[in-house]
Parts: structure tokens; sequence; C-alpha cells
């Protein structure tokens, strides 16, 4: 195919006219164009954190004018029924050129203005995306390298089969913090544990003797996994690491090397090394961005810093974009980081132990995915799925075969968190052996076993299936009004939801809504927050300096702490072993609560709660 290239946008030109803004089909789930974006940045002008890029990035649309018999064709679906199949039923048919919709609005070769670089063959605009290859077989599919967006394609829809998954979970079994919660107790010489109770008996109380803090805005945090170091990532491009006992800051981290400006975002310490690798924003020193009204924006790679030296010792290129999220995953006993990016690409990254070298890596995204904010590994399936908060919901991927499988879409105007968390006061999933017996009734051979190797109990038919869930909780932003963007078209919450597991080989996997956290002054219309839960209360920022606990079984407000200056407050965190919150946002500071007048006993194993760090 050639490509005219007098359409082409020269790299080097800032003043390239804007090109036709897309029209896209008319879909009941896809909401965008700028008019619609909320504000980003709510208190005291701050915008280092806004997405501002995708703004631009993201064509304008107009609005299409629609007959009656398209309109008939829109199927108006409800939150959580929506199935990929549903969504992407009709791409490849002849919409007006919409089959490249995404290529057009996320695949982007940005010049400096920010404008979007399009193929045209004479005079006709032209999908960027090659014709899908014939189907591949799951094990090449796994071993698919993509190294350029112009590689990227979908490929075919993988398959659940439960008695896989089930196999999975029990040989690699999740490794998340094993919490213990903190209770009143006559003995008091057992040690602490995490926060169990909070009332108007037992209050939080912030330590006022503690300063943790930075000279620019803590975009986020992460423990340990023993939770003895605490390291805060600057957007003025430090990680400082804070000893738990003392407070006390041990560690400076700066790439003294790197002559652009860097911004650090998010990390993740490694289990036994003495290795933190960061990810965040890296923007050109020399050039600016009209569009953007700010430094342009470059390619954003993963650095793995040594804590010992302070030095970089790795660096992995991948993202076009900031990195907003960076998992730490062991899958099949390898190594692997996952990372998300507003590229809208998600990265599995193949490490050495060490993470000091890398093996191989894979991109993954979806036509209708722009921006990808959070990663949540679905619990008891031995890390082979893992949810993404992405556009304006949740999608589903394989991480083993590195497929998109679904997306449950219209849970806010814009989902920039979800995250898998164990309840202990609501009800508990089926196990995997209840749900395969239930499922496929054993189906004996002359040695007395199922096909599966396993001894399955025939469990009687009825009705209702044994399903496996998980439950998820998620936040995220909503429309501001058309008159003067100061009021939500909808109140923020907080969002529970049960995960369904399918319960058959190729089922679906479905989302309902269980449970919803707001009040009246819970303001969070901002991007770039993260939630975080205990499996007893929930701790939600606000834009307004504010954090508010949730009581996860019942919805009610049991704590607003109010400690921070008027401005964004980014991440929260529960300790895993102590009976402490952590709090932190654009005001440069830290804030460290712990339970008041409360003495503290273990618990029994059932009192242990699975909780993703």
């Amino acid at each position: 195919m050639e490509v005219d290239k007098e359409n082409q946008l020269d790299p080097e030109n800032e003043n390239v006219p804007p090109e036709e803004p897309l029209q896209p089909r008319p879909r009941a789930v896809r909401r965008r164009g700028s008019q619609r974006r909320p504000n980003p940045s709510r208190s005291n002008g701050s915008s280092s954190l806004a997405v501002r890029r995708s703004d631009r990035a993201r064509p304008v649309l107009r609005p299409m004018e629609i007959d009656d018999e398209v309109l008939g064709e829109i199927e108006r679906v409800s939150p959580g029924s929506l199935s990929h199949e549903e969504v992407v039923e009709d791409d490849d048919e002849d919409d007006g050129g919409d089959s490249d919709y995404r290529q057009r609005t996320r695949r982007r070769r940005k010049t400096p203005g920010g404008t979007t670089t399009r193929r045209k063959v004479n005079g006709q605009q032209q999908s960027a995306r090659p014709a899908s290859p014939e189907p591949m077989s799951p094990n090449k599919c796994k071993r698919l390298k993509i190294e350029t967006e112009e590689e990227t394609y979908d490929a075919p829809p993988s398959t659940f089969q439960p008695s896989i998954v089930a196999d999975l979970a029990e040989n690699y079994p999740d490794k998340f913090c094993k919490y213990r919660y903190a209770t009143p107790s006559e003995n008091d010489e057992l040690g602490p544990g995490m926060i169990s109770l909070v009332n108007e008996n037992y209050r939080l109380e912030l330590l006022k003797d503690v300063d943790i803090r930075d000279q620019g805005q803590i975009t986020g945090m992460v423990l340990d996994d023993d939770g003895e170091m605490l390291a805060t990532f600057c957007n003025t491009g430090t990680t400082k690491v804070w000893d738990m006992d003392d407070f006390q800051m041990i560690q400076l981290l700066r790439d003294e090397e790197e002559d652009n400006i860097d911004e650090h975002y998010v990390g993740r310490f490694h289990p036994s090394e003495p290795y933190l690798v960061i990810g965040g924003k890296l923007k050109n020193r020399k050039r600016w961005s009209k569009k953007d009204d700010d430094n342009e924006i470059m390619p954003c790679p993963l650095k793995v810093f040594d804590l010992t030296t302070g030095k970089v010792v790795a660096r992995f290129e991948g993202h076009s974009e900031e990195i907003l999220c960076v998992k730490h995953v062991k899958f099949r006993a390898e190594d692997y980081l996952l990372t998300t990016s507003q590229d809208g690409y998600i990265i599995k990254w193949q490490v050495s132990k060490d993470w000091c070298s890398l093996t191989d890596k894979w991109k993954m995204t979806h036509d209708r995915i722009c921006m990808a904010f959070t990663a949540s590994f679905l619990p008891n399936t031995g890390n082979k799925y893992f949810a993404c908060a992405c556009e304006d919901g949740v999608a589903i991927f394989d991480f083993e075969l590195c497929q998109y499988i679904t997306m449950f879409h219209d849970l806010y105007y814009y989902c920039d968190c979800a995250k898998f968390v164990n309840p202990v006061d609501l009800p508990c999933s089926p196990s995997w052996q209840d749900v395969i017996s239930a499922s496929f009734p054993a189906k004996e051979d002359s040695r007395g076993k199922n096909n599966s190797g396993r001894t399955l109990v025939v469990v009687p038919e009825s009705d209702e299936p044994v399903r496996r869930f998980a439950y998820l909780l998620a936040r995220g932003v909503e429309v501001l009004d058309a008159e003067d963007n100061t009021v939500n078209s909808k109140p923020n919450t907080v969002n529970l939801y049960k995960l369904n597991y399918p319960t058959t080989d190729g089922g679906q996997f479905s989302l309902e809504l269980f449970k919803q956290y707001s009040d009246e002054k819970y303001l969070s219309n901002s991007w770039l927050v993260k939630i975080s839960s205990n499996g007893r209360y929930v701790a939600a920022p606000t834009f307004d300096g504010q954090v508010f606990l949730f009581e996860l079984a019942t919805g009610q407000v049991v704590e607003v702490l109010k400690d921070h200056e008027a401005c964004e407050v980014r991440d929260v965190i529960f300790h895993p072993s102590r009976p402490m919150l952590f709090t932190t946002g654009d005001d440069g500071a830290v804030k460290v609560y712990r339970t008041k007048d409360v003495r503290y006993d273990l618990v029994n194993e059932e009192g242990a709660v699975d909780v993703e760090p």
C-alpha cells in the first residue's frame, strides 16, 4: 500500500493545520469529546497530573444524525451485561470507516502540536492496521511479540476452562498480603495487627510528629512486602524511601543521568532483592507542546533502581506515554512485570529474577481502549487473568495469552481505579471444587477417576449454577454539567461489584453491582486517584483534601480525615501488619494515622484477609 506522503504530518512543523474531526458510529457505550470531559484538577489550579494530552490526542467527535432504521439497530444494554461480542460484532462491517476508529484515535505518532497522524491513500482515509492474520494456536499467541503499534491486531478470543484455572490456583496460590486485624484485648503483648475497628470510641489519630514529605506533588506510594519500608513517588523526578520504624528517610532515588524532565508516578519493591522499579512520565526539556501547554511528552521507560547505591541499573523501553501502574507477578514460577499507560497499552515484561534484565515483552490492548489506568489480578486464577480500569469501565485480559477477553462499560464516565478485595463481613465465593463438581459431574473411568484425574463429587443439578466470584472495588469520574462545569452529572461513588467467573468451558464473565458508597460531601471528581481497602473498610480520597472511610459491609461513613491541604489526595494505603493508614496528595505530604486506644490481639486463620498490595 503506497502512502501519500504529501498528506502526512511533518513532525518538525508546529503549524500543521488540524485534521477533520472523526465521526465514529453512534454507540451507547462510547461517550467521547472534550466538551464532556470532567475537569481533571479542581483545586489550586494544579494541573500537572491532568490527563490533558488525551484531550488533544483524541479528536473531537461531532454528533451524528441517526435515522430511525439505524437507531433501531443500536442495542441498549445495561452495565454488567455487555459482552465483547456485543461491542465489536460489526467492527468489520462497512460503517463509514469506523472499523479503524481506535487506530485513528489511539494509535498516535504525535507531532509537537499533538495532531493525530493518519494514513491517506489516493486521498481516502485508510486503516493503519494490517489485515488480521490467520487464527493462531494458543501456544503461538502466547509467544506473540508486538514491537510496534502497526503490528497490533485483535487476537482470537481466549476460552475460560474452570478445571485448568482451578489447577493453576491450586499450584500457584495468590501471594496477596495476609492482613490480620487489630482487636481490643486484655493481652497487649502479642503485637499489633492492621486496622480493625473505627467508630466513635476508636478513632484514627494523626501522628503529628511524623514528617514525610517531598518538594512536589506526591503521586503515589507503595510499601514493601514486609511493610518495613515506604516509597513515595514525586512529580519532581524523585522517589524517597522511608523506614517504617522511625519514619526517617533512608534513600533518595533520582536518575542523575537523565537529561530530560523526569516525573515519578508509580513503583514496586522487589520482594527479596534491594531493587525498586519506577514508572512515570518523561518530558522533553527542549521542546514545548502548545496543545499541552507543557513540555513535549517522550517515550516513558521503566527504571530499576538499586536501593543501596541509588543508581539506575536497568531501563526498559516500551510505552509512548506516562506509566500509570506497575505490578510484579509470578506466573508458572516465572517473574513478570505488568504496566499500564496513558498510551492505552498494557505491557507484559518477562524479567530476570532480580529484575535487572529483560527477557521478552508483549503488548496488550483493544480497539476501544485509549487509556489504561490500573491493573488487578483476579483472585484464585493462578494469575492467569487480570482486570484493567480503562475508559468507562473495566476490561478483562488473559495474562498468559496476552489477549483481551471482555469489557464492562458504563461504570463511570472514566474509571481510573479498580482492584479486587476479599471482604471479611460479606458472603464468600464457592470453592473451585464446588464449581467444578456442580458444572462437570464426574465421569468415572476404569480407574475410578474422572477424565481430569480427579475424583469429583456429583452434585444434583439446580436452577441456580454454582459460580465462583470475586469482589471488585472501583472508582471514577463523572461528566460535569454543561453550564459552568462545576457540578457533577452524577454523584461521586465508590462501587463494589461481583465479578462472576464462567462455570463452563468457553463461558463468559459477568459483572453485577453489589454495593455503592457515597456521601453528599464525598467529592472526588478528579483524575488519577486511587482507593484502598483492608477487607473491612475502604478509604476513598477527595479533591478537597479529605479521605472518607466507608465500612465495606454497611456503606456507613465511619471517619472523615481532613488533615491535607485543600487539594487532591492521590493515594491511600492500609499497612499490612500495623494499625496504620497512609494518605498522600498534591500538597506533597504523607499523613500517617493510627488506631487510637486499641490493644491488639492476633486473630485466628479465619481472621486473615487477602488484600492486594
